[in-house]
């Protein structure tokens, strides 16, 4: 069952901890999710060493053997049709960063006709992956334009194409974007 992979980074664990344990339910629409039970969603791990979090482990791990040459980052979340952009004052970003970020967010979402939403919170693994690699452009998408459980947009065939052909098309224009941003900065 995993942890949710949102929340299970080293930025702010502790706080996540703490919360848990003082609220054990999550306080939205899914109210009834125990986050003190392994689940994707609000369960954070016991530890950022336990073997809850191996995808977590290893993508960090993988990231930081990269970092020297790393240029762009995408996370893929389910539902929403969203770019998340970064307008968010608290991440410690130079205007160049958060520049090339919300240049790379626009190009996405012109070729994806997802929404632009300029918000990023410090606490989630996107904010806390900009914070610690300044220069690499993180963007976090919310696919498919449905909202609902984690697979309604793959439930619909016409909605299941559309979106991997959004997407597609959208990762090869905006990661052409990114690699003339990054040539730019040399």
């Amino acid at each position: 069952m995993g942890v949710d992979l949102n929340k299970n980074h080293p930025y702010n664990f502790d706080f996540y901890k703490k919360d848990r344990e003082k609220n054990p339910y999550l306080l939205d629409s899914a109210s009834d999710i125990d986050r003190s039970k392994k689940g994707p969603i609000g369960y954070i791990g016991d530890s950022l060493q336990s073997n809850d979090s191996i995808e977590n482990k290893l993508f960090l791990k993988f990231v930081e053997s990269l970092k020297e040459d790393l240029i762009g980052i995408y996370l893929y979340h389910s539902v929403g049709g969203l770019v998340y952009a970064e307008v968010n004052k608290e991440l410690p970003r130079s205007e160049k960063s958060i520049e090339n970020t919300k240049k790379s967010a626009e190009t996405y979402s012109l070729y994806s006709d997802f929404k632009i939403i300029n918000q990023v919170s410090i606490m989630a693994f996107n904010g806390y992956l900009r914070s610690t690699y300044d220069n690499t452009i993180v963007l976090l998408i919310e696919l498919g334009k449905i909202s609902g459980n984690p697979f309604s947009p793959f439930m619909n065939p016409y909605n299941y194409k559309y979106t991997i052909y959004t997407n597609c098309n959208a990762i090869i224009k905006t990661s052409e974007k990114m690699f003339e941003l990054s040539k730019k900065e040399k």
